[in-house]
């Protein structure tokens, strides 16, 4: 179909793509031009040519846009991107091509084009321009950089707390900017601050592995916790080699068709790094071993009872540091009201009698303005019980609490639990309407 007059191209350069990107944000925000504009103290013909991609907008003026749509800082990244890719004088950001082969500014160009016109759009982000940033992630894990390492630390806290309430896609842009700069600092950094960006670079990679996951992006998922595990183990940090193997084993049970083994292996290398201590890791390896056993035991391994599951999971939680249980806002935290609604879950999938009171509670805790993600979860999981005994009343809760969650957040948690959902469903009501409403929803 042909573009109306007035259309915004993304596909035609960088700066018509960063244009479409503006757009995007200022639509998120809700403004029209003349509001957003009125409030730039600019002229509505200005900033409809910088949407439109006429001409690139000066530095300060993204800035005090990237406040006005609460964009943290992903939009002053990307201005700087695309000064590079159209060759701006004094621009000195760099992308690298896989495997170490570089055809020129054009490459460079395709692929800063290529990330902001799916942003532009609202898409996913393309897996391409992903593993050019990954690869030179890698290649940097062994290199040296120079900036601060504060800064970074307070980067990654900031990023382990927004994966938790952004949509997954918002989040992979906003992170992107920042996987190109901590490379570089790898580069450049002093010998004695190379462990300290090795760790924030592992938290990196783990988050945005975590964030792919929720995009259905598995395989890209996996080579970076590839990525993280590597950047973890050369930090020299015990707690978070144990985190990032004990966290994918735990996300490893989101995945459709993942394999036990694996996540086996990921939680009994956490456990044996950790040398029998507790710690958040040790906790997340505690939960993908137990999911696995609950739902698809494998031949050899002990059927764990609830009673073993829960207990379990309770001593882990008695020993913890205390560190770990006063961090309520970052995901490597476990205060109490993560605790306790893990245990929910794991009540739910390893058969407690007292499931489903537990998560009415959890659903109370959480309360009516709470985490839109965590309520539908929640929700979700009654649903997966009382489908068993009242089937037309689990499906029709299951299907109200799914098309009440707004599309950005429909990840790949939210949609295992529908999956769950329709494995318990009883025969006889598979063909009820509310099971194929769900199955197209979730297709």
């Amino acid at each position: 179909m042909a573009r109306r007059q007035g259309d915004i191209d993304p596909s035609k350069s960088p700066t018509h793509a960063f244009g479409g990107v503006l757009r995007r944000w200022r639509d998120l925000c809700g403004l029209s031009v003349r509001e957003a504009a009125g409030q730039m103290m600019i002229t509505d013909s200005v900033l409809s040519r910088w949407e439109h991609g006429e001409r690139l907008p000066p530095k300060d003026k993204v800035t005090l846009l990237d406040q006005l749509y609460n964009a943290d800082g992903v939009l002053v990244a990307l201005r700087q991107v695309v000064s590079v890719a159209e060759g701006a004088p004094g621009s000195t950001l760099e992308v690298r091509v896989p495997n170490g082969r570089d055809d020129g500014d054009d490459m460079e160009r395709r692929t800063v084009l290529q990330l902001l016109t799916a942003m532009s759009v609202g898409a996913a982000v393309p897996v391409g321009a992903l593993e050019i940033i990954r690869d030179g992630f890698d290649k940097s894990v062994d290199a040296t950089g120079d900036y601060s390492l504060a800064d970074w630390e307070a980067a990654a806290y900031q990023a382990a707390f927004d994966i938790r309430v952004k949509p997954p896609t918002d989040f992979i842009a906003g992170l992107l900017p920042d996987f190109v700069d901590i490379r570089k600092a790898l580069e450049a950094r002093p010998e004695s601050d190379r462990a300290g960006l090795q760790r924030v670079g592992s938290q990196f990679a783990a988050l945005m592995a975590m964030a792919l996951v929720e995009t259905g992006q598995f395989a890209e998922a996996r080579r970076w916790w590839r990525s993280s595990r590597t950047a973890a183990d050369a930090s020299g940090d015990l707690d978070l080699r144990v985190w990032v193997r004990g966290r994918q084993a735990a996300i490893e049970t989101d995945m459709p068709g993942y394999t036990a083994p694996l996540v086996l292996r990921l939680a009994q290398e956490a456990e044996h790094l950790s040398g029998g201590r507790s710690s958040v890791g040790v906790a997340e390896a505690w939960i993908g071993r137990s999911v696995v056993m609950a739902l698809s035991p494998v031949p050899g391994e002990p059927v764990l009872s609830a009673e073993r599951v829960l207990g379990r999971y309770d001593e882990i939680g008695a020993e913890l540091p205390e560190f770990a249980i006063r961090e309520t806002k970052a995901i490597w935290g476990w205060p109490s009201e993560r605790h306790f609604g893990t245990r929910t879950n794991l009540s739910v999938l390893s058969g407690a009698d007292d499931a489903y009171d537990q998560l009415a509670r959890k659903l109370e805790t959480i309360g009516v303005g709470g985490d839109q993600r965590a309520i539908t979860a929640t929700r979700l999981a009654q649903s997966t019980l009382l489908v068993k005994e009242r089937p037309t009343e689990g499906l029709d809760q299951a299907l109200q609490a799914y098309t009440a969650l707004p599309a950005e957040h429909r990840t790949t948690t939210i949609k295992w639990w529908i999956d769950h959902l329709m494995r318990q469903t009883p025969d006889h009501a598979r063909a009820l309407p509310a099971v194929q409403e769900l199955k197209a929803l979730t297709a």
